[in-house]
């Protein structure tokens, strides 16, 4: 077993044949190490101030690890207890534990222990279960397990203050809802618990309603091809679920109603199994990951893709979610790798020689814990030693420039061996992340950095030094502050840049220095568009939040003119939009707005535009001077009452997306000139899908109709379409007998993944 904190401590493998040791290592003082044999690890949880990690294993007792400083703080009396499962309780104070029935294989027996000093909680009886959540005080234990009698499934209530059981509500008997049950999970308010029971390839969610008076229930049911594990609670009424087959469902908890499925680009979430889902500490994006390599970022909110994380080589494994918006994922490719939630920018990959299967994060975010398996073993490991600096000066000075050198001095001109640094296969530092918070921070001697990464953590300080970094050509800096440093300017070679702060409400002069600089994101709550920017040859400019500008500065625009090819800013309060004339070589626009009537004459002109999203406005109709060279279009949230004939004149439209509109018919659709691929008109009054929509059978691969009037679609020509793939019929008015007939024609065609 290995394990390494990130700013101080390294844990380092051993190499005797019993298996694995922690190791303690403090800078270079040899005298403060530990010992203690600890094989076949099964989970670890961190506390909730993430500084402490628990450990459960199949032979030894439960490890309570500083994952600070690396040190062994306390074992649990109990010293052979085959752990499967461990959670912090009472604010840190109880451990809740599972071990192994040896009656039962599908059983577990609760154990209790105190935190402090491993003493075990004697209980008046026995308790056994299959698995077990905490309540969000986490003062009560919420468990699932079989009934005595019979086949169903109960789940009960055990309080950890009085350590007694409080409320137990029973399935009917004789109902089988699977081989075991594996997953637990509670909605915020508490009121349901979701239980996942497991048969093969399916999974069972049954659902409990604690509100009930009533001891057993025939709770409702919702029969998913998933992992039970992939599933998160989205808030009181939804879940989100990915199945096996590379879906993301998102389902009605009280009535157990799917509502829909997420989609990239009209296809299916992901090409493969769903291996992990995730929710981030804020409840607002979800992160899944596949079998095919990849991570994705929904927003939990709208259910848009927000990012895609692609990089590993081999199926992702484990998954996990700083606080500070950053992604942390574990692969078959025997590597860990880190990255920016909303931009999907690869900051790092540390190769760890084993399969990550479970991640954790803690120590403010600066040590990332792993457990993973190696040769059949298990062990823990974080990221392997990163490179530091061998001399320091005082005076602060610059004294050595060897490239595999890092220098990070603080205040006090100390030294610190921090863990922040990745190299090439020359040796060179590639990629730099910082994490922890010193109350100043200088750092040297990173001659061939190309990427970095400066998080917000208050009080910080972004070091002046940058400017040394002549060699970075991709920097995202997440700023707590109110100022970016001038320094930036002196970064000749960065292509990509990436500002994110809540305070800062300008931005540098001395970015006009940046002569390479093609990528632009803003996401700072900016008083103006600073003139200044259009000095600079950009490609992408990106001013991500919502604000108030006003005006466009003089000739902005015109100078951006040729280079500028994607555009993404909020026109609300422009008081003109003639300046977005100049834009003649625009390729891709997404434009903010609130209550838009009419269509922009001014974007009639920018005839090079081939991507468009205009979306949540009141727009009715389209100028008769629509361009016809779209590919993709949006006008979700507007008040079209059917497909613009404007529209259905492009010829080169592929993706169009008309959710959430007044549209009653689109029989015109089949008019399309062009090869359309997706259509999305979702959320509208649709009452009639036309049998001539089979006239699209060579180029319609998605369609997405749920919300509407439907009472049924003509799936004798559906099935006849070459090309589609992805038909969503949910939340319509399709009776149940006739959703049975749609399905039997639709099963003669297996390409076609339906919903209803």
């Amino acid at each position: 077993m290995s394990v390494k904190n990130v700013q101080h401590t390294q844990l380092s493998e051993a190499t005797d044949n019993d298996g694995y040791s922690l190791k303690s290592v403090f800078d270079d003082d040899d005298s403060l190490q530990t010992d203690h044999k600890s094989s076949h690890v099964r989970c670890i949880s961190m506390a909730h101030n993430r500084k402490s990690a628990v450990i459960g294993q199949t032979q030894g007792p439960l490890q309570i690890w500083d994952v600070v400083n690396g040190k062994l703080i306390s074992c649990s009396e109990d010293t052979n207890i085959n752990c499967n499962k461990v959670k912090w309780a009472r604010h840190g104070t109880l451990l809740v534990y599972l071990i192994s029935d040896p009656s039962n294989s599908k059983k577990n027996i609760i154990q209790i222990c105190d935190a402090k000093n491993g003493n075990s909680v004697e209980l008046d009886y026995q308790i056994k279960c299959t698995t077990f959540t905490l309540s969000n005080d986490t003062e009560k234990v919420v468990m699932v397990g079989n009934r005595k009698n019979g086949s169903g499934i109960s789940v009960a209530i055990f309080d950890l203050d009085g350590f007694k059981l409080v409320k137990e509500i029973k399935s009917i008997e004789n109902q089988s809802y699977g081989d075991i049950s594996s997953f637990i999970t509670l909605t915020p308010n508490e009121r349901y618990a979701i239980v996942g029971c497991s048969s093969g390839l399916t999974t069972k969610y049954v659902v409990f309603d604690f509100t009930t008076e009533e001891d057993i229930i025939e709770p409702l049911v919702k029969t998913i091809e998933a992992d039970p594990l992939c599933s998160v609670v989205l808030n009181n009424e939804q879940i989100l679920t990915g199945t096996t087959d590379g879906q993301i469902i998102v389902w009605d908890i009280s009535s157990c109603e799917s509502i829909q499925a997420l989609s990239d680009n009209g296809q299916n979430a992901h090409e493969g199994k769903i291996t992990n889902v995730k929710l981030s500490p804020d409840r607002q994006y979800v992160v899944t990951s596949s079998v095919d390599g990849t991570v994705k970022v929904w927003d939990a909110n709208t259910k848009e893709l927000i990012s895609k994380l692609i990089g590993h080589k081999e199926e992702i494994t484990c998954t996990c979610i700083t606080t500070n918006q950053l992604i942390v994922t574990g692969s078959k490719d025997e590597s860990i790798s880190l990255w920016h939630l909303r931009s999907g920018k690869l900051l790092a990959t540390i190769s760890v020689g084993m399969t990550p299967f479970d991640l954790h994060v803690g120590a403010y975010d600066r040590t990332i814990v792993g457990i993973g398996d190696k040769n059949g073993d298990t062990l823990i490991t974080s990221p392997p030693p990163p490179l530091h600096c061998s001399q320091y000066s005082n005076d602060l000075e610059i004294i050595h420039s060897l490239s595999s050198n890092v220098s990070v001095i603080n205040e006090s001109h100390i030294c610190r061996n921090s863990e922040c640094a990745w190299i090439n296969t020359k040796n060179q530092v590639i990629s730099l992340l910082l994490t922890y918070t010193p109350e100043s921070l200088q750092v040297y001697c990173l001659t061939n950095l190309q990427k970095l990464l400066l998080p917000s953590n208050s009080p910080w300080r972004i070091p002046t030094e940058i400017a040394n970094l002549i060699h970075l050509t991709e920097l995202n800096l997440n700023i707590a502050g109110n100022k970016i440093p001038q320094a930036v300017g002196k970064l000749k070679m960065l292509q990509s840049l990436t500002f994110t702060a809540d305070e800062v409400t300008e931005l540098p002069g001395a970015i006009t220095l940046l002569s390479k600089l093609k990528f632009l994101f803003i996401d700072v709550p900016l008083k103006e568009i600073p003139a200044y920017l259009s000095l600079i040859p950009l490609q992408t400019l990106i001013f991500f939040r919502r604000t108030n500008f006003s005006s466009i500065p003089d000739k902005f625009f015109e100078r951006l003119n040729p280079s500028l090819r994607d555009l993404t800013i909020d026109i609300t309060h422009l008081k003109s939009l003639d300046p977005f004339l100049a834009l003649t070589e625009l390729a891709s626009l997404t434009v903010y707005a609130e209550k838009l009537k009419e269509f922009p004459w001014q974007l009639t002109h920018l005839t090079a535009l081939h991507q468009l999203s205009l979306n949540n406005n009141e727009l009715s109709f389209l100028p008769r001077n629509f361009s016809e060279n779209f590919d993709t279009l949006s006008f979700d949230f507007n008040h079209f009452s059917q497909v613009p004939r404007q529209i259905l004149a492009n010829k080169n439209l592929v993706k169009l997306y008309l959710n959430n509109n007044w549209i009653v018919d689109i029989s015109t659709v089949v008019q399309m000139k062009a090869p359309l691929k997706i259509l999305f008109v979702g959320s509208n009054n649709i009452t009639t899908l036309p049998a001539t929509i089979n006239s699209l059978t060579d180029s319609l691969e998605s369609l997405d109709l749920h919300g509407n009037k439907l009472t049924t679609v003509p799936a004798e020509e559906l099935v006849k379409m070459n090309k589609l793939r992805f038909l969503s019929l949910e939340k319509n008015q399709i009776t149940p007998d006739e959703v049975a007939r749609l399905k039997a024609i639709f099963s003669t065609n297996p390409r076609i993944t339906v919903f209803f």
